[in-house]
């Protein structure tokens, strides 16, 4: 290694990795090897494989009184966007639209709630409106891209008691292969 100020005290820029070396170009030096196993290193960032996009869709009826999940996926990926189209003979704005990563609720609020806050660019909040129609009854909302999941993640809605709903969903991810 080069003699003078430790490398951790310099910005390095990663041009070459090895299983066996890592070579590294230094401000003022020429590349050089490293041993990456006694190197002092504060942080490795390690990026995951992740597969092609899946897409998971689904058309049913819900029926009012409870909960129902309409898409559920197992495995360790990544969201990568999906929307949820709900329509019915009778207003639904009270109805929760759920989003649930590794059995916790992260998401949770009616139609109204996202449509009384104004909930409706992605980012915003993991599930973002698209459509809040409560003349025709039609709602749509989308989840946002990027939230990670280790174990499942489940699309759903719970609603008071109602008529039958029209449920079209389409949920778009990818696994860690």
């Amino acid at each position: 290694m080069a003699k003078g100020t430790p490398d951790y005290y310099k910005g390095v820029d990663i041009g070459y990795q090895d299983l066996a070396e890592l070579i590294v170009h230094h401000e003022y030096d020429t590349a050089q090897k490293v041993d990456i196993a006694i190197q002092a290193l504060s942080e490795v960032i390690v990026r995951p494989i992740y597969g092609g996009a899946n897409s998971k869709v689904v058309t049913n009826i819900g029926v009012g009184g409870g909960l129902v999940w309409h898409v559920e996926v197992s495995g360790k990926g990544m969201i990568y966007g999906g929307i949820l189209i709900v329509s019915s003979t009778t207003t639904q704005k009270d109805m929760d639209v759920r989003l649930q990563v590794d059995n916790k609720g992260i998401a949770d609020m009616s139609w109204w709630g996202l449509y009384s806050i104004g909930v409706t660019k992605e980012h915003a909040y993991p599930i973002y409106l698209l459509t809040y129609d409560d003349t025709l009854f039609n709602y749509a909302g989308a989840y946002s891209h990027g939230i990670t999941f280790e174990e499942s993640v489940k699309v759903g809605t719970w609603c008071h008691d109602s008529p039958p709903y029209d449920v079209t969903a389409r949920f778009i991810y990818s696994l860690i292969t």
